[in-house]
């Protein structure tokens, strides 16, 4: 089952009765393609793009509730579970982070499908979530009906279309600025401009080092022969020097007295390091990858710098298009969201995950389950326990312990 037939049921409707397109306020009309796969044909650029969606994969996103006490309680349901074990038929959520990235950073627009069943709870009807999907339209359409509600029209490869209300979408989009609806440009396309001027530039390097090391190899030696000889003998002097270096298998040639072999030593002239290196980091710096990070012997300070620059602002916008798609706002008024924790992320070395689990576990704030999962330990039963330091007190407390210990050392009474 692929996700066409996913979505057969829903497959080339026609459009809601009275829907328009969209009107816009710069009066552009509202239909736009994606075609983000021009600069996917440089290598720099795919392990540019590669690095962040392999980092973004390692989110795990939860359906929480937050009480009044600001405390963040798991939800049962079918969204977590979704979550925690397969978001749809062909992916794990792994899978499914990476490909939501891939296509962002390709197309800076990213449609995610969710799938539903509508439930009676009551007197009320809720929807289900049973699966959600990544989408790939080749263009999309935005139109409204009378009463102002927004639709998006998604155009396949297939020749499929896809007509949704535009609220039981997840969009999320790269770089939005002078578009109104999608990322990108005033097209709502990549503004792949500069970058494929820098990915040019530094084909060509890669093609001029190529070439040069080519030639270089071709000649690798002069005969120079010691007397005047027509172009007949000359033929026939080259010709013996060719059968001799095929016969040569020591390694060696000989050569008699009317010649002599004049070694040319490979001195191919190749690009200078730095001119390649300026152009390397061009192209990283668009990305928002530096040169530690895509080599993987970055330091926890490259790191974090990496995570707030580049990681945290997709993390962000995650959590609230996939608040605002799958949360009513009855619900999101009770507390529920959708959170994309980047634990994995976050904590680099085992320094640092000592250091966190010192301060976490002598505050009460770690099970000891937790302590073990943090370094890649499997629980054990009847390790959800806390236990804390009796160093520390509860602040509403202080006082009252304090003048309980002045009495007890008889430095003074507590007055009633």
């Amino acid at each position: 089952m692929g996700l066409i037939d996913a979505f057969k049921a829903l497959l080339n409707k026609p459009e809601p009765r009275g829907v328009a397109y969209m009107k816009m306020l710069g009066g552009n009309m509202p239909i736009y393609s994606q075609y983000g796969q021009q600069i996917f044909a440089a290598d720099v650029v795919q392990q540019c793009i590669a690095c962040i969606a392999t980092e973004m994969s390692k989110l795990q996103p939860r359906h929480i509730r937050v009480d009044k006490d600001g405390m963040r309680n798991t939800v049962q349901g079918e969204l977590n579970n979704l979550f925690e074990w397969a978001p749809n038929n062909l992916m794990v959520i792994k899978d499914f982070i990476e490909k939501i990235m891939w296509l962002l950073l390709l197309n800076y627009n990213a449609f995610v499908y969710p799938t539903f069943e509508w439930v009676q709870q009551g007197d009320n009807w809720t929807k289900k979530y049973t699966g959600l999907y990544p989408l790939q339209p080749v263009e999309v359409t935005f139109l409204e009906d009378a009463t102002g509600e927004m639709y998006i029209k998604m155009h396949f490869r297939s020749g499929d279309t896809l007509t949704v209300k535009y609220q039981d979408i997840i969009h999320i989009r790269h770089r939005f600025s002078v578009n109104d609806l999608m990322g990108g440009d005033v097209s709502g396309q990549p503004d792949n401009r500069n970058i494929d001027k820098m990915v040019l530039v530094y084909d060509n390097l890669i093609a001029s080092i190529s070439k040069a090391i080519g030639y270089s190899m071709q000649i690798n030696g002069l005969v120079k022969v010691n007397t005047i000889l027509d172009d007949g003998k000359t033929e026939t002097l080259i010709k013996d020097f060719e059968d001799k270096l095929k016969k040569g298998e020591s390694g060696f040639m000989p050569v008699d007295l009317k010649s002599e072999f004049i070694n040319l030593k490979p001195d191919p002239k190749l690009v200078d390091k730095d001119t390649l290196d300026f152009i390397d980091k061009l192209i990283l710096r668009h990305f928002g990858v530096s040169l530690p990070i895509l080599n993987g012997d970055y330091t926890p300070q490259q790191y974090q710098a990496f995570y707030q620059k580049t990681l945290e602002p997709p993390v962000i916008t995650f959590c609230q298009t996939f608040t605002k798609a799958l949360i009513t706002p009855l619900q999101f008024s009770h507390g529920n969201r959708i959170i994309f924790y980047p634990e994995e992320l976050v904590f680099l070395s085992m320094e640092q995950r000592l250091e966190f689990v010192k301060i976490a576990a002598d505050r009460g704030g770690m099970t000891n389950n937790q302590i073990l999962h943090a370094f890649g330990i499997p629980p054990y039963d009847g390790g959800n326990v806390r236990y804390m330091s009796l160093n520390y007190a509860d602040v509403t407390i202080v006082n009252q312990y304090q003048l309980l210990k002045a009495q007890s050392e008889g430095k003074g009474e507590v007055k009633k």
